[in-house]
């Protein structure tokens, strides 16, 4: 009778650590996810503040175009002022000195854009200009 006591208080106490085990995955999981959440919201935030800001400094009377990612105003703008007033010879380090300023800024557009449309219309493509849109690609 002892013996079967202890065995059954066994299992359940087995049984107890694997639903301890889910529950603790479920909550690193949902911390984790939290986390993620925290972040996007404080991009969020600055992202607004930056708006903000363009709209305070913005003249008065005139039309407020707002500015987002790393290419502004436009793609097709950007492109057009890229191919008639960038040499060919000094677009790459113009796109180069773009990322290493405002890379953090650029949208998955932007980082497309530029790999699929510019790169295209250079000269010859350097490494570091490479190396920043793959890291700046991963961190989407």
């Amino acid at each position: 009778m002892f013996l079967l006591l202890v065995t059954l208080s066994a299992n359940v106490i087995a049984h107890e650590s694997d639903r301890e085990i889910q529950l603790k995955a479920a909550n690193d999981e949902l911390t984790k996810r939290v986390a993620e959440l925290l972040d996007e919201n404080a991009k969020l935030k600055a992202h607004t503040a930056k708006i903000q800001q363009q709209v305070l400094e913005a003249p008065t009377g005139k039309p407020i175009a707002i500015a987002t990612g790393c290419i502004t105003p436009s793609h097709d703008a950007f492109y057009d002022d890229f191919i008639l007033n960038t040499a060919w010879s000094d677009r790459n380090t113009l796109i180069l000195a773009i990322l290493e300023k405002s890379g953090k800024e650029c949208s998955k557009d932007d980082l497309e854009f530029i790999s699929n449309r510019l790169m295209r219309e250079m000269y010859k493509h350097n490494s570091r200009l490479n190396e920043l849109l793959r890291f700046y690609k991963s961190k989407l």
